[in-house]
């Protein structure tokens, strides 16, 4: 079975480094915030290899609006996500049609 998620969102905040990671190798974790109409705004954990966030570094400050891709893993009982790819969401401008 395929397990991957794509997720856009804005960053609440820059990854920092921990020691109870779902992922051995997935030592950062930042915080990103969702909006879905039906339930408002959700904030959710990702946890990201170390390459990921070195990558982050000097691009990214909370506020920024992003796009990932990753999979999901059940750690202590709660769904986490592991971040494999992360890149900027920008918003397309409205072109006009005359």
């Amino acid at each position: 079975m395929l397990n991957q998620i794509v997720l856009a969102g804005r960053l609440v905040s820059l990854p920092v480094q921990v020691d109870d990671a779902p992922v051995s190798n997935a030592t950062y974790r930042a915080t990103m915030e969702l909006e879905d109409e039906r339930t408002g705004l959700q904030s959710i954990d990702i946890y990201l290899w170390p390459q990921v966030a070195e990558s982050m570094k000097g691009q990214y400050s909370e506020g920024t609006v992003i796009g990932l891709r990753g999979y999901l893993k059940n750690h202590n009982g709660l769904l986490t996500v592991i971040t494999q790819r992360i890149s900027f969401v920008t918003p397309q401008e409205d072109a006009d049609h005359d």
